[in-house]
């Protein structure tokens, strides 16, 4: 239930000024509406140091003689912010996060897909790492808790107080499995904050209370990866019922399956990320850190020996091998290799 009614009548004289400022929230379900606009009221809440704070919190650059310098430093500022306050705090998950927000969260009702949730905190990195941190632990937290049937699993997206959905038919999405890794990695890399690797997190439901660290959460997300999701078409690993694109498989024009389809996209997230993943963890975990270099060996012969197709890479490989959607140049499996530092010039 929401409210929103507005009415204000200003008027201002020659030569004057009137300035008239909004705060917007929320309450939960049940509360009082009223004595929280009243406590709002009564804080009197002060524009100007809210603005102060900010200031130090916003993305700053210098672009010498370029004529729209100003412009591009007004977006940067802008999109710098809107990022940050658009963070929420899951009540469920006890942590706060940075979703999807715009449509995703205010129509489709959902926060973002767990890949999404390990992209926007990486994003966060150089302007809020405690916020990129929560992202990542409550994105941990989403993943099915050991003795279940589908233990290891993260969900398509989260919907409502820890609740998921699977839009029916995308119960098996594949690039959260190659992305955590790899966006933890860079965390702790950047941030050199080694204690996030020993963070407790709890797993889904949260009524089991099973909790662990956060590389035991990645060692379950790799055996899940290994065991359930597998390896498709050239031994690449599988789409999946989708990888970062929705549908994909239903655009294939043969038989394409989750287990035997293959995903260049997924391959080239772990060739460009198990690296320094396999270095982060190595001091927890040895024989993960040595399973995501044996797998990142593994990818790249593969990736060079099939996915190449002399001018670009495909995207992925159906059942039988044939590359999907062969008619159509692909950005992702082009950019990925540069970004990963896998192709030369």
């Amino acid at each position: 239930p929401a409210i929103l009614a507005m009415r204000v009548a200003v008027t201002v004289g020659a030569g004057e000024t009137v300035t008239r400022r909004f705060a917007f929230g929320v309450v939960p379900s049940g509360a009082d509406v009223v004595a929280a606009v009243a406590a709002v009221r009564a804080a009197q809440p002060d524009a100007r140091a809210a603005a102060s704070a900010w200031r130090e919190r916003l993305v700053w650059a210098a672009f010498p003689g370029q004529p729209s310098a100003g412009a591009l430093q007004r977006e940067l500022a802008w999109s710098s912010y809107a990022v940050q306050a658009l963070a929420t705090y899951d009540a469920y998950y006890q942590t706060r996060l940075i979703g999807q927000g715009g449509s995703y969260k205010w129509i489709h009702g959902m926060d973002g897909a767990i890949g999404d949730y390990a992209l926007f905190a990486e994003a966060l990195l150089p302007i809020d790492p405690a916020l990129a941190a929560d992202t990542l632990a409550l994105s941990l937290a989403t993943q099915r808790a050991p003795g279940l049937a589908d233990a290891g699993r993260y969900p398509y997206a989260t919907t409502g107080h820890g609740d998921f959905t699977d839009v029916l038919r995308y119960d098996r999405r594949s690039d959260a499995y190659f992305l955590m890794p790899s966006m933890i990695a860079r965390y702790v890399a950047l941030t050199r904050d080694t204690g996030f690797l020993d963070r407790d997190v709890p797993y889904w439901p949260r009524a089991m209370n099973q909790t662990a660290t956060v590389v035991d959460h990645l060692k379950l997300t790799q055996q899940f990866a290994d065991a359930t999701l597998g390896f498709g078409a050239h031994g690449l690993v599988a789409m999946g019922t989708n990888d970062y694109a929705d549908g994909v498989l239903q655009t294939a024009t043969e038989p394409a399956t989750p287990t035997g389809a293959s995903s260049t996209f997924n391959a080239w997230l772990l060739v460009g990320g198990f690296p320094l993943a396999s270095q982060i963890v190595a001091s927890r975990d040895p024989a993960l850190a040595a399973r995501y270099s044996a797998l990142r060996a593994d990818q790249l012969s593969r990736l060079e020996q099939f996915a190449w197709a002399g001018d670009h890479y495909h995207r992925g490989f159906v059942d039988s091998g044939n590359p999907l959607g062969a008619a159509n140049l692909y950005l992702e499996p082009q950019v990925l290799p540069i970004i990963a530092g896998a192709v030369d010039a």
